[in-house]
């Protein structure tokens, strides 16, 4: 038996991810194989596109979930794992931490339109969840975002305390943005004057 954990050759370690994803039964091998093979800089020593392969077509969904992260591929991440659970759909959209936030919000979304094409009655556990899903996607999601997926009126009133929550928030702002341009045309006048 030989212990691939401390090989740093990328061509070794391709051949052990390739012999790993073969049976079901090691992809908590394999998993640790993916976490562990990495050089001094975090980078793997493996061919993670490679790895990304082999892990598809032999049907390993968490290694594949891990590997699709690894080669920045977000979306197809979160598709992956919300075939496995909705945790670890969450768990992926919260570990993208890139600057741009059109993704951030596309990656959260596919989350809710996943939870509302699979939920076509309405409930009290469903409105809960997506609220769940806006409190953790970290300001990503607002109410209005979640509206335009609805499919129908009816369906609204469950998110009616989001909806009033929401336009109170941007009551809030208009009367902020109100004073600060108040206090600018005073200052602006005052300018004027001296």
């Amino acid at each position: 038996c030989f212990d691939f954990k401390r090989v740093s050759y990328p061509v070794i370690n391709d051949f052990a991810i390739s012999l790993l994803s073969v049976d079901e039964e090691n992809e908590p091998y394999l998993l640790e194989k993916l976490n562990s093979c990495r050089n001094g800089l975090g980078k793997p020593l493996y061919d993670p596109v490679r790895a990304l392969r082999q892990c598809v077509s032999q049907g390993r969904r968490l290694a594949t979930v891990h590997l699709l992260i690894e080669v920045s591929l977000w979306k197809d991440a979160v598709d992956t794992a919300l075939d496995i659970n909705l945790e670890l759909a969450k768990s992926v959209a919260k570990r993208y931490s890139g600057q741009d936030k059109d993704i951030q919000k596309e990656i959260w979304l596919c989350i809710v339109k996943h939870l509302l094409s699979g939920n076509e009655a309405e409930s009290d556990e469903l409105v809960s969840t997506i609220t769940d899903i806006m409190n953790d996607s970290g300001g990503s999601l607002s109410i209005d975002d979640i509206l335009e997926l609805l499919p129908s009126f009816e369906r609204m009133g469950k998110f009616k305390d989001l909806i009033c929550k929401s336009l109170n928030k941007y009551s809030n702002d208009v009367r902020c943005m109100k004073a600060e341009i108040e206090l600018a045309s005073q200052s602006n006048t005052k300018l004027r004057n001296a």
